[in-house]
């Protein structure tokens, strides 16, 4: 089979555009149409600019609503339906879950999941969380059934899915991790006067600079974070955390912007120069 048309499926734009950018535009120059699948956001305009098409959908991050839920996979489906895609590619667990249900009723003859974590849900073992995790390896399993594969950026997160019969050994495909452009990050390509620029506006002049890239959620190890940077700053005058990273209020482990503003760590939220942070 020739694969021509293929789509990128997100409960976010800035999850495609961060993170998918690079595999969408070398598909793009190699001759395949490209089809970003997203809510409407701050990214759609620069995923265009890339040569994708952009189709928009309505979902709801938070919430289990059954018929909301139902109507999440309703709407996937009404915008997937006139594509005749030859492939889709979903990612994070809403929409590998209702994207591929939504595909499957749309006859994509090709649906590749991704599953780069297990997510909040398998950390905090309250009894709301059980319920909800008992109910997304309920709905995974009935996914997987339908998907072509599922990618895994590490080997713990399919051996728990097999032992727990959510997934056949022979769907799983494991990969070291999604990537990043190393060229892209090297130090070498931001210049002095750029440094400089930065060290001024943040104050970090004659500063040894430990810096934490992630969103801010408790389960990322945010407290220990803070926590280590207050005791080191004790003892060290001249060394400064800083953590670039936004909120994110639809995960039950967001942090308190009260606690990441207290003072041990200078809190940056959301940053596009990461490569010149680091």
């Amino acid at each position: 089979m020739k694969i021509r048309s293929i789509a990128f499926l997100s409960h976010l734009d800035l999850n495609l555009y961060l993170f998918r950018t690079p595999i969408m535009q070398a598909l793009i120059n190699a001759g395949h149409t490209i089809y970003a699948v997203c809510p409407k956001g701050e990214y759609n305009e620069k995923l265009q600019l890339l040569g994708c098409k952009v189709i928009n959908y309505e979902i709801q991050r938070q919430g289990l609503n059954p018929f909301k839920e139902k109507e999440a996979i309703n709407n996937i489906y009404e915008v997937l339906k006139p594509l005749e895609l030859d492939l889709i590619h979903t990612f994070t667990a809403k929409p590998n879950i209702y994207g591929t249900f939504a595909a499957k009723k749309a006859n994509v003859p090709i649906i590749l999941n991704l599953v780069e974590g297990l997510g909040s849900f398998y950390v905090e073992k309250s009894f709301k969380n059980l319920l909800v995790k008992s109910l997304m390896e309920y709905l995974y399993k009935k996914a997987f059934k339908l998907s072509t594969a599922c990618v895994f950026v590490n080997s713990d997160d399919p051996k728990y899915m097999i032992e727990k019969s959510i997934i056949v050994k022979d769907k799983v495909k494991i990969i070291k991790s999604v990537g990043i452009d190393t060229e892209e990050f090297n130090p070498e390509n931001v210049s002095n006067n750029t440094l400089n620029s930065l060290k001024q506006l943040l104050h970090l002049e004659d500063k040894i600079v430990i810096l934490m890239v992630a969103r801010a959620i408790w389960h990322k190890g945010i407290k220990e974070y803070y926590e280590v940077a207050k005791s080191l700053k004790k003892k060290y005058s001249n060394i400064e955390f800083l953590l670039a990273g936004d909120t994110d209020e639809g995960n039950i482990s967001c942090a308190d912007k009260e606690y990441l503003m207290s003072g041990s760590v200078k809190w940056l939220g959301h940053r596009d120069d990461i490569k010149e942070l680091t």
